[in-house]
């Protein structure tokens, strides 16, 4: 992280740098590096520390495409967990493994279906 020992005090330039972290080494849906700017887009700074993980899931699953019967059952086969879940997961385990606070986590959820998976889970303001 960067910035001086104030700046830690302000949770939109702490978020900010959370998001710098996590998203670094990510690429876009659509292709292409994630554009610096929106790390300091205030839509997506307010979600990352005012979101929880309940809220986030709950947005996410009302937002993504759900599995098909197909896949549920191919799932099952390969021991019952979808992509869906997989990949919720998987953002939770980034997250922890890179340190990045609970508290930070739903809207880590929230941005990463946004940029990275092209799913849109909100709208900017």
């Amino acid at each position: 992280m960067t910035g001086n020992f104030r700046d830690y005090f302000n949770l939109e330039s702490l978020a900010s740098d959370y998001m710098k972290a996590y998203f670094n080494q990510k690429n876009l849906y659509c292709g292409g590096s994630i554009p610096t700017g929106i790390f300091h887009d205030r839509t997506f700074i307010s979600y990352i520390f005012n979101t929880t993980i309940e809220e986030s899931t709950k947005l996410a699953y009302a937002h993504m495409d759900q599995p098909t019967e197909e896949e549920e059952r191919d799932a099952k086969k390969r021991g019952g967990i979808c992509r869906d879940v997989k990949l919720l997961v998987s953002i939770l385990n980034t997250c922890g493994e890179m340190r990045i606070p609970k508290c930070f986590h739903g809207g880590i959820i929230l941005a990463h279906l946004e940029l990275c998976e092209g799913v849109r889970v909100f709208e900017r303001q």
